[in-house]
């Protein structure tokens, strides 16, 4: 039978160069990209809401921009990417709701048709829940 050995201890091993040097340049690329571009983000969002991909009067909150006090007491924040997602979270939603009631859910979507299917279930299953 074989022994198992652990691996060496991290003073034993060599620093990989290379591979360090290649992730730092990428993230300075990176970075230099996604600033050179910030420029453009408010003329593609508002594209987007006119072709109703976006909700026009909440564009701010895509660059994470948002005047909405923050609820007192505690607060449990779901995100919910696509449709699928938010038909898979209701349940969540509806088990927190029932065994910490006076804890507030957040629910935040990424799509326009997940916002609004969501905005139609929770109102209809949780009125004047602290679901927001």
């Amino acid at each position: 039978m074989r022994a198992v050995t652990s691996a060496p201890a991290p003073a034993d091993r060599k620093p990989l160069r290379g591979v360090a040097s290649r992730r730092s340049a990428l993230g300075v690329a990176w970075a230099m990209a996604a600033s050179a571009a910030a420029p453009a983000l408010g003329l593609y969002l508002r594209r987007r809401a006119r072709l109703g991909k976006e909700i026009p009067e909440r564009l701010s909150e895509r660059r994470g921009i948002d005047d909405s006090a923050r609820p007192a007491g505690r607060l449990i924040w779901l995100h919910a990417a696509s449709v699928g997602e938010t038909m898979s979270v209701l349940p969540v939603v509806a088990a927190i709701r029932c065994l910490a009631p006076e804890v507030t859910v957040l629910v935040t979507t990424g799509t326009v048709t997940s916002a609004g299917l969501l905005e139609q279930r929770l109102r209809s299953d949780h009125p004047g829940g602290r679901v927001i």
